[in-house]
């Protein structure tokens, strides 16, 4: 499924946009081949940073590996999504949120030893994320850090798609799109300014109905269980439903508008 990306590109995209950083072979491919390469070199350049930031204070830390997704890739297609796939899931997001909701049930036990906040000495965890009521610690820094270090100007292709969203986003036929999109969406009683600002709704919605439990750990042997996130599923159900409903009418409020947004995207790609 994709997306246009209307107002804003991922955080460390736009970081980046004018910066000068280290050298590196710029990869070949699609946009998607680069989107995924520069995700995995902003991550592996994130771990480094924060690996070094533990040290500095005292602390070891294992660099994870890549737990991203290759399919980040900023889209310029607003009506991406079919009608079949509307009326399958919606837009993916409440099955998105149970599906991570399973997989952290599936993972139960952890052994003596293994990467574990729960494992590492008194003020590991405040080092690595920062005091609980500020994000300042040495994720934190080595995220922002990270961001002028990986240039994305080494990625051409993903580059010149940011320069079209660019483009796209400064349009003021796009705002047009937008607002003729939110005005037919009302007529189904669904009032967005545009279709990000829906789909976050859902997403917001959604992630308050899984509440994820603190594992356990055995004081004896430092084995860490795992708990099931308590999931309220009758209400996920119905959500899931409303999305449905507003993804099917995303579809049809779309049609309309397909010849304007090709005018728009033809010019942004000029």
């Amino acid at each position: 499924m994709k997306h246009l990306v209307r107002k804003a590109l991922p955080t460390a995209l736009l970081a980046v946009l004018m910066v000068t950083g280290c050298s590196h072979t710029a990869p070949s491919g699609s946009v998607s081949d680069q989107a995924d390469s520069y995700q995995r070199d902003l991550w592996a350049q994130i771990e480094a940073d924060t690996q070094k930031c533990m040290a500095a204070k005292g602390f070891a830390y294992e660099p994870r590996p890549f737990q991203g997704q290759s399919s980040g890739v900023p889209s310029l297609d607003p009506y991406g999504l079919t009608e079949d796939e509307a009326r399958a899931r919606g837009f993916g997001v409440v099955d998105a949120h149970l599906a991570d909701a399973r997989a952290d049930d599936a993972k139960t036990t952890a052994t003596p030893g293994a990467a574990s906040d729960l494992q590492q000495p008194p003020g590991y965890e405040e080092a690595l994320y920062g005091a609980r009521t500020m994000n300042n610690g040495c994720q934190a820094q080595a995220t922002a850090q990270a961001a002028t270090e990986v240039n994305i100007a080494n990625y051409p292709a993903l580059q010149q798609r940011q320069s079209e969203i660019e483009k796209v986003l400064a349009d003021p036929r796009t705002g047009a799109f937008w607002a003729s999109w939110s005005q037919c969406m009302a007529t189904h009683a669904i009032d967005f300014p545009d279709e990000d600002s829906l789909i976050m709704d859902f997403d917001d919605r959604a992630t308050s109905l899984v509440i994820p439990q603190l594992p356990l750990v055995d004081p004896t042997t430092g084995v860490v269980t795992m708990q099931p996130d308590i999931v309220d599923y009758k209400a996920a159900d119905a959500l899931r439903a409303e999305e449905i409903t507003a993804a099917v009418a995303t579809v049809g409020c779309l049609k309309p508008l397909h010849s304007l947004w090709d005018e728009i995207l033809a010019d942004a790609q000029r």
